[in-house]
């Protein structure tokens, strides 16, 4: 009989995982009276009559978004955010950040929300049918003659074009790590890599605190958007694409809660937006969401989302 002891540890399993920090939601909170806690609103924007006021643990939550090793990625992104309440601390002071413990934990919280995304999980599921597509054209063009003797010992025929091309793309879709990224044992590790390397990319960029006096942030599920633009971003006139790539961006923003908005660029410095400014960055929540927003509990607020969650649908 096998000693206990020397059975390997049965691994824990993290079903309720969140793309948002439940850390970050939490500011965007108000306490209600009774047992019902700490609320803000949830909106639906595929269905704007769908908003309601939630708990922060039920918001921007994905099951099983790692589906393995979920331990170890939320063990990973903890080592983060456990520190971030006396971070956000420091920001709503209006003035630049200059502690470098904080500048770094600002940087890999950033880094933490453009990886831990819906986007990202995206453009990993769709790397698989893109990397086959290009490896099947270079077996079939580049390396024909030692594909069509592997497919002759493997079917003991000679394929015709048609049938060689559906025997590339077996082989392929059969390998080892395509099976692995198909089940999604190779996500952690690119979640992990991909982690790092947005930590180093960021390693020259500093927060720019953005103040709201009049309005409030709101966050998205997707809510670490790239912007690029020429001219003035605080020119509600300015033309600004979004989700441009890490080293193509002039910045980066974050909302950390209703009043105050973290901005990366080049330099640390604060800010005070405008109405009008604020409105800009809290369309691109919406635009730039999955399906949900969220904000701390105000009429004029829920009113602004919703028209502009109309302005979404009648574009898609």
């Amino acid at each position: 009989m096998q000693d206990p002891s020397l059975k390997p540890p049965v691994s824990r399993k993290v079903t309720n995982q969140h793309v948002v920090s439940k850390v970050l939601l939490s500011r965007f909170t108000v306490r209600r009276s009774g047992s019902r806690g700490s609320r803000l609103t949830r909106f639906d924007l595929d269905h704007p009559d769908w908003q309601s006021e939630v708990s922060p643990k039920v918001c921007a939550n994905a099951t099983d978004f790692v589906e393995h090793d979920s331990a170890k990625i939320e063990d990973l992104w903890q080592k983060t955010e456990q520190y971030m309440p006396k971070v956000f601390a420091a920001t709503e002071k209006n003035v630049p950040v200059t502690d470098p413990q904080h500048l770094t934990l600002l940087r890999d919280f950033m880094a933490l929300h453009l990886v831990r995304s819906y986007r990202f999980k995206t453009v990993h599921t769709n790397a698989l049918s893109e990397a086959s597509a290009k490896l099947k054209v270079k077996l079939l063009e580049t390396h024909r003659e030692p594909l069509l003797r592997l497919a002759l010992r493997a079917t003991g025929e000679h394929l015709d074009d048609k049938r060689l091309d559906e025997y590339a793309a077996r082989m392929i879709a059969e390998s080892s790590p395509a099976q692995a990224h198909i089940a999604g044992r190779d996500f952690p590790n690119s979640l992990e890599r991909m982690f790092a390397l947005a930590k180093e990319r960021l390693q020259n960029w500093y927060p720019e605190i953005i103040w709201a006096p009049m309005g409030h942030f709101i966050i998205g599920d997707s809510p670490a958007i790239t912007l690029r633009w020429q001219g003035n971003l605080m020119d509600t006139a300015t033309d600004v694409q979004t989700n441009v790539a890490i080293d193509d961006a002039k910045a980066m923003i974050l909302p950390l809660g209703p009043r105050h908005l973290l901005s990366m660029g080049p330099r640390s410095t604060a800010a005070t937006a405008e109405l009008a400014v604020v409105q800009r960055m809290n369309s691109w929540q919406i635009s730039n969401a999955r399906k949900h927003v969220f904000f701390k509990p105000n009429r004029h607020t829920a009113d602004f989302v919703r028209a502009e969650s109309s302005d979404r649908r009648i574009a898609d």
